[in-house]
């Protein structure tokens, strides 16, 4: 199976979960200003906003690549992922690593926003039959590089794949 279709795979799965579309877009709770949580159903789905509305938050809020440039000036979570290291097994199997980083604003830390983005993107891979052979297994997680302003959580996944 090919890195690409793999990288694919997932991203479909990301993009199509409501709740990890709303942890990265909608802001913390805030009785200040009233604002809800994030799964608060008085927040619209992102998954029912038209086409164009949809894609913008998905785009800006997924990328498949281990880096970004904008986000010293904007306040935000992102999750980016991408393909880690290929390991080989035997002659035709090999485990593939996928990287997931995220990335939340301090502003956004305040209701612990990495560490549910993580619980979530756990729930969504760990041991689920995604892509490649076999399951998803959790490989490792820890703090990792972020931009100024933002804490960042790498999370490691690995699968089988077949060489050929």
């Amino acid at each position: 199976m090919s890195m690409r279709k793999s990288i694919r795979d997932i991203y479909m799965t990301f993009i199509n979960d409501e709740t990890l579309l709303r942890l990265l877009y909608y802001p913390p709770k805030n009785l200040g200003t009233n604002t809800p949580d994030p799964l608060s159903v008085t927040n619209p789905n992102i998954l029912d906003m038209s086409d164009d509305a949809k894609w913008e938050v998905i785009n800006d809020r997924i990328a498949m690549t281990p880096t970004v440039s904008d986000l010293d000036t904007t306040e935000k979570c992102r999750l980016l992922f991408y393909a880690g290291r290929r390991s080989p097994g035997n002659f035709i199997y090999a485990d593939q690593e996928i990287i997931c980083d995220i990335l939340c604003h301090f502003n956004y830390e305040k209701d612990q926003r990495s560490t549910w983005i993580s619980d979530r993107v756990n729930e969504l891979l760990v041991q689920e039959r995604i892509t490649g052979i076999g399951k998803v297994d959790f490989k490792s997680g820890g703090i990792t590089g972020s931009p100024k302003g933002y804490i960042g959580y790498r999370l490691v996944y690995e699968f089988g794949s077949a060489k050929k």
